[in-house]
């Protein structure tokens, strides 16, 4: 049986890194569509597996470009969609720490 919220949270975590990849050079990995998925097919083309592939490849190449502050608020979020807290803590800091206002400490980035 599938689980609604789960769905959700795959499909809008998609939606997210999609969106940051627009801001960096990279094309997203083999097994992460480019673009929208409907939702019954959700947790066979975009495992959690693949998005947390993604998220580290993505965060990856935004600290070796320095994208503008949009790229790692929409890592954030995504970060946040699939309770991966501490990503998304280090992911805010790097956002702040584009806007100007480094926080007290920054974190290497998970994965890189």
């Amino acid at each position: 049986m599938t689980d609604p919220v789960r769905i959700k949270q795959l499909s809008v975590t998609h939606a997210h890194l999609r969106s940051a990849k627009r801001y960096v050079s990279l094309r997203l990995p083999p097994g992460i569509p480019d673009s929208h998925v409907a939702l019954a097919e959700v947790e066979k083309n975009i495992p959690e597996e693949a998005l947390l592939t993604c998220m580290d490849l993505l965060a990856t190449r935004g600290v070796q470009e320095r994208p503008r502050s949009g790229f790692w608020r929409d890592m954030e979020r995504a970060a946040e969609t699939l309770g991966q807290m501490e990503r998304a803590t280090t992911y805010r800091a790097q956002f702040l720490f584009t806007l100007g206002s480094p926080p007290d400490e920054m974190s290497e980035v998970p994965g890189g």
